[in-house]
């Protein structure tokens, strides 16, 4: 029914239009030569052929629509994967460009190592096996940290370790030296081959001259020819010694304690200047430097000594001279280790008797006064020397 009505309305249009655009007696002739019947037959030809033709042209239309979107769409993501592949392929290549393949460098000397690096444009780095004397020619190279095949980019620093050829090198077990003395440490060092490094610290355990510590330790296996290095004490770490004089007993013991040292004997003076209780004298000057745990011994002050002196009188009644006669008197006092003269006077007589003398002593106690008369010795008298107060 649709394409019925279509069809009618396509005629009455094609009738529309021959009527307005035909000339108008040609028309009043074919109206009169030409039956109803007859222009019927022709439009419906006409009609089917318009029909045909509009058929065609819109299934061109959309075969047409088809190709040319369906082809833009598709040339795009063409495109598309194109740019990407390329830029794929420009990466990889360049990356590829900036990579190494890391050798073998097992074997190699030092020199023949770093060339063959430098070849490849890589950096070495060379560090020592562990007990290998470094001074040696015939290293080689017998270990590296990137294996052999390994991609890297080019500058990457390679570390090769050298040491010795395992083929031709012996080990040497390192002995324990601590405690040993010095001199023993290197003979035992010198009997294996080996060379002795001496360095030197302090210790509070072991004793001045003998081995504190070594490197590498015993039981380290190295090469002939490999310097130990064993650590040499000098003892105890010296420590200055501190100023005491006027401290107490306690502060100073706590300052010698505060430095690692100990306090010594401690003994009692006079002092005039020194309060009671307080440090005189120490028995290591201050500024020294001593072991540490040295002690230092103290004076300290009982206070101000009170002035006395010793003095005895000797009274000899009988005279040696009789009347007329006359001659040289000399007086001579012995207590304990003082010996001295304490009177003498020439042309002595009877008018000098008895004969009283004043003498000071070095100390208190007994004693004894001789009297010599012209250098012959007359008698003995018993004296007393006391202390007096000044």
């Amino acid at each position: 029914d649709r394409d019925q009505n279509e069809i009618q309305k396509i005629k009455e249009e094609l009738k529309k239009y021959e009527h307005e655009h035909a000339d108008p007696e040609e028309q009043v002739s074919e109206e009169s030569e030409e039956t109803a019947d007859e222009s019927a037959k022709k439009m419906e030809k006409l009609v089917g052929l318009l029909a045909v033709v509009a058929g065609l042209v819109v299934a061109g239309a959309i075969i047409y629509a088809i190709v040319h979107y369906g082809g833009l769409i598709h040339g795009n993501r063409g495109k598309e994967a194109t740019t990407q592949t390329m830029e794929v392929v420009t990466t990889t290549a360049t990356t590829e460009s900036s990579l190494v393949t890391v050798p073998s460098f097992f074997g190699l000397n030092r020199e023949k190592a770093a060339k063959k690096a430098v070849d490849l444009s890589l950096t070495s780095n060379f560090v020592y096996e562990n007990g290998t004397d470094e001074t040696m020619d015939s290293l080689i190279v017998v270990d590296q940290d990137y294996k052999e095949g390994t991609r890297v980019e080019k500058g990457t620093t390679v570390t090769l370790t050298l040491g010795p050829d395992p083929s031709t090198s012996q080990g040497i077990e390192v002995p324990a030296l601590v405690n040993l003395s010095g001199d023993e440490a290197e003979k035992v060092l010198k009997d294996l081959g080996l060379k002795t490094k001496k360095v030197y610290g302090n210790s509070d355990e072991v004793k001045e001259g003998y081995v504190m510590d070594q490197s590498p330790k015993g039981g380290s296996v190295v090469n002939k020819g490999f310097s130990v290095t064993i650590t040499l004490s000098k003892g105890m770490k010296k420590v200055r010694v501190p100023s005491l004089g006027g401290l107490s007993q306690s502060a100073a013991e706590a300052e010698l304690a505060r430095v690692g040292l100990l306090l010594g004997d401690v003994t009692g003076d006079y002092s005039g200047e020194v309060g009671i209780g307080e440090v005189i004298s120490q028995g290591i000057a201050s500024g020294s430097y001593v072991d540490k745990g040295t002690k230092v011994p103290i004076v300290i002050s009982i206070g101000e000594q009170e002035s006395y002196r010793y003095e005895g009188t000797v009274t000899i009644k009988d005279s040696p001279f009789k009347e007329g006669e006359s001659g040289n008197v000399e007086l001579i006092l012995k207590i304990g280790d003082q010996t001295d003269s304490i009177y003498q006077k020439e042309n002595a007589s009877v008018a000098d008797f008895p004969l009283n003398v004043l003498f000071e002593a070095e100390k208190e106690g007994e004693g004894k006064v001789t009297m010599y008369v012209n250098g012959e010795e007359f008698g003995t008298y018993k004296v007393n020397a006391a202390a007096v107060q000044e």
